[in-house]
């Protein structure tokens, strides 16, 4: 669905409206508007937590939670588990409509689903604004194999 972008812009402004975000499942009635504007442009800012997984399925940090926090509206994502080779193990966007305030989730698997071996793995996003703007973030996560 269509969501206007700022409150602080007229509505008349065709650049005011953009889609809603792919996490939102394209549409946030009753919700804030997954593209709103909320001040002046930042960069995003990603944060994991655990940034240690141990993907056992003993109910204890089996996944991990990514969070996409920014005030850019209209921008596009890539979002990649890179092994540190630079080799992509999983890819979890893929040149998505993101939203200001996104959640993902990664479980600590590689494409075919499979339980990574225990390692250092980077979290690699590319954030692209409707202006153009390129960000790029790296952020380190850990799967751990669980031991009593």
């Amino acid at each position: 669905s269509l969501e206007r972008i700022s409150a602080d812009i007229p509505a008349s402004n065709d650049k005011n409206w953009s889609s809603a975000s792919y996490a939102s499942g394209y549409a946030t009635p009753t919700l804030k508007n997954s593209q709103a504007i909320d001040g002046s442009m930042e960069e995003a800012i990603i944060s994991i937590t655990p940034n240690v997984i141990s993907p056992d399925n003993d109910g204890f940090d089996d996944h991990t939670l990514i969070e996409i926090n920014s005030n850019i509206g209209g921008a596009w994502s890539s979002i990649l588990i890179l092994d540190l080779n630079g080799n992509k193990i999983k890819q979890l966007l893929n040149a998505d409509l993101i939203g200001g305030d996104d959640k993902l989730i990664w479980d600590g698997t590689d494409e075919r689903n499979r339980i990574l071996p225990s390692g250092i793995y980077i979290l690699y996003a590319e954030i692209i604004t409707e202006q153009g703007q390129v960000q790029k973030i790296r952020k380190p996560i850990v799967v751990a194999e669980h031991r009593n």
